[in-house]
C-alpha cells in the first residue's frame, strides 16, 4: 500500500484552492478543472474527489484552515494513499508549513478506478499517476511525501523530472528497493502464474466492519487498531450486504522494477531536491526481508550522503507504519526539515 502526497502553492493552484472544491483530478483537461472548481460554492477546510467516472481521486485539505477563512499564501506538497486521513491530522502538527495537501489514491486503490480486467498492473502506473497529477497542478515545483513504496515513486519522479521536485519526504524508506535477484525471479514466477489463473470477475467478499478491521490487520500486523479504521475508510465500500475492500485484488501480482544497486546509485545523481529519509527502529529498512536487505539500505545512504546537497536523516521509534500509529513521531521533523532548520544528524 503505497502512499504519496503533494504540497502545492496557492499562487500556483489552476483550481484557486482557496475555495476548496471537487475536481475529476486526471479525467479533464486542465481548463475543464479550472471551471469546476471556479464555480464550485463548498468552502469546506477538506474536499474528497471520489472520481465515480473513472480515473485517479485525489483529496485535497489546507491544514489550520476552518470554513470561510480567507486563504494563505500557500506552498505546494503531495501525499499519496493509504495515509490521506492520518495526513490530514498529522498537517495541522507541522506547524508554520503553510502547506496546502493533496493526497492521490493510485490506480487500484482507495476511491480510485480499477484497470480494465485484461490489462496488468505495473509499477509504472503509479509513477505515472503521480506525474499526470503535478501536470494538472501547472507543472511546477512541490514536495513529495512518500510512504514505503509511495517513496520509490517520489524518488523516480525527482531523479526523472528534476526540476519539478523541491523536496522529497521519505517514510521509512530509503526510496528506492535493489532487488534480490533470486527472490526477484520467485516472485516474477508468481506474478505470471497468478495473472494467468486468477479470475478477476469473481465477486468480492463482503464483511462486516470488525470483520473488514480484522482481515485488514491480519495481513498488516504492524497496524494498530485506530490506524486499520482509518484505512478502512477509504479502503471500503458499502454495498447492501456489508462492506467490500475498494482496492483492486491484481495489485498484490505486481513486480517491483528490476533495479541493481547501481542503477540506484546513478539515478541519486540526477535528483537536485532536498532529502529527508525518517527510517523506523522496527520497520522495514530495519530487518532483512522479501522486500529489502539492510546492508543495501547502507550502501543507499552513503548514495544520498554523497550525492544529495540536503539530505537530512532521522531515525525514530515505531514500526513500517509510524506516521500513521505515531504521527507526532514524525510530524515535528517533517516541520524543521520545510522550515529548514535540521534538529538531526545524517549517521549510518
Amino acid at each position: 500500500m503505497p502512499i504519496i502526497y503533494l504540497l502545492i502553492p496557492e499562487a500556483l493552484d489552476p483550481w484557486n484552492v482557496s475555495r476548496e472544491g471537487d475536481c475529476p483530478l486526471l479525467t479533464e483537461p486542465l481548463p475543464s478543472c479550472t471551471r469546476a472548481a471556479a464555480g464550485d460554492t463548498n468552502n469546506s477546510p477538506s474536499t474528497t474527489n471520489r472520481n465515480p467516472g473513472g480515473g485517479t481521486s485525489h483529496k485535497r485539505w489546507i491544514p489550520g484552515r476552518r470554513s470561510g477563512q480567507p486563504a494563505r499564501s500557500l506552498e505546494r506538497i503531495i501525499f499519496e494513499y493509504p495515509a490521506l486521513d492520518r495526513g490530514e491530522q498529522m498537517s495541522p502538527q507541522i506547524e508554520g508549513s503553510g502547506y496546502h495537501y493533496v493526497a492521490l489514491d493510485f490506480t487500484g486503490h482507495g476511491l480510485s478506478s480499477h484497470k480494465p480486467l485484461w490489462t496488468k498492473y505495473d509499477f509504472i502506473d503509479f509513477v505515472i499517476d503521480a506525474y499526470k497529477a503535478l501536470m494538472a497542478l501547472g507543472g511546477e515545483k512541490v514536495t513529495v511525501l512518500g510512504h514505503s513504496l509511495g517513496g520509490l515513486v517520489g524518488t523516480l519522479l525527482a531523479s526523472t523530472y528534476p526540476e519539478i521536485i523541491e523536496n522529497v519526504i521519505l517514510l521509512d524508506t530509503y526510496g528506492f528497493y535493489p532487488q534480490i535477484p533470486h527472490i526477484f525471479i520467485k516472485h516474477f514466477k508468481y506474478s505470471v502464474l497468478n495473472y494467468v489463473y486468477t479470475d478477476v470477475t469473481q465477486a468480492k467478499k463482503t464483511y462486516t466492519p470488525d470483520d473488514a478491521l480484522q482481515r485488514l490487520l491480519k495481513a498488516n500486523k504492524a497496524l494498530t487498531a485506530e490506524s486499520g479504521k482509518i484505512l478502512l475508510q477509504r479502503g471500503t465500500k458499502e454495498i447492501p450486504d456489508g462492506l467490500t475492500f475498494t482496492h483492486d485484488p491484481r495489485i498484490s501480482l505486481m513486480s517491483m522494477p528490476p533495479l541493481t544497486l547501481e542503477y540506484c546509485c546513478h539515478m541519486m545523481k540526477t535528483i537536485q531536491a532536498n532529502v529527508l529519509a525518517i527510517i523506523a527502529s522496527n520497520g522495514l529498512m530495519a530487518k532483512k526481508g522479501k522486500m529489502f536487505d539492510p546492508e543495501d539500505g547502507k550502501v543507499l545512504l552513503r548514495g544520498w550522503q554523497e550525492n544529495i546537497k540536503c539530505f537530512q536523516l532521522a531515525n525514530v521509534n515505531g514500526n513500517h507504519f509510524v506516521h500513521l500509529n505515531n504521527a507526532e513521531n514524525v510530524s515535528g521533523i517533517i516541520s524543521s526539515f520545510l522550515q529548514k532548520k535540521p534538529h538531526y544528524h545524517s549517521k549510518l
